[in-house]
């Protein structure tokens, strides 16, 4: 009989009597016989991506031993396949997002993301792997992300009047048009 390890998706490492091998892999083992078949979690795939163990598919733990049986068998490491969303900020002193940073989610996942905005600033829109001004807003994990939340800085005039009319003059230092929160204005 011939017996199989593999793995889902294939190519994931495992290990017979702490011995790694790159799946699928077939062995000759004598019927009767022992083996202890174990699997890494996380693994690493291509920048971005990763892959969490789930299963057996003899239902065995992520180290288990198994005895051989007398006829042909495959044993299959199951794996989720995750992916990393990475999120920043623009300008980075304008608000936050969240998630915020680098996360792990499942394939398929979708993910909620939302942006606030410190005082003086408001949300734009989203750039990267996301684009739109929709807040809060999702995005379903496929493969490696990586979004921005743009920010824009608010604008604000400030208008002078004198009462009553021709009575005086005020001046405005600096003399602008618009002027942006926490900016200080001599009057």
């Amino acid at each position: 009989p011939i017996y199989t390890v593999t793995t889902n998706p294939a190519g994931r490492q495992f290990t017979v009597d702490g011995v790694t091998y790159t799946a699928p892999q077939t062995f000759n083992w004598a019927p009767g016989s022992s083996y202890t078949l174990a699997v890494s979690s996380p693994q690493d795939g291509p920048t971005g991506t990763r892959y969490v163990y789930s299963s057996w598919s003899d239902g065995g733990a992520q180290t288990h031993t198994i005895t051989v049986p007398s006829s042909s068998t495959t044993y299959t490491a199951n794996f989720t396949t995750q992916y990393s969303l990475t999120t920043s900020v623009s300008p980075s002193e304008a608000g936050t997002v969240n998630p915020a940073g680098t996360g792990w989610y499942n394939s398929a996942q979708n993910v909620e993301l939302s942006a606030t905005a410190n005082a003086g600033y408001g949300f734009s829109n989203w750039s990267g792997n996301l684009s739109g001004s929709a807040n809060p807003t999702s995005i379903t994990m496929n493969e490696p992300k990586n979004v921005m939340a743009n920010f824009t800085q608010n604008q604000y005039t400030l208008t002078v009047s004198i009462n009553p009319p021709n009575s005086g003059s005020v001046s405005k230092n600096p003399n602008k048009s618009t002027y942006v929160y926490g900016e200080q204005v001599t009057l």
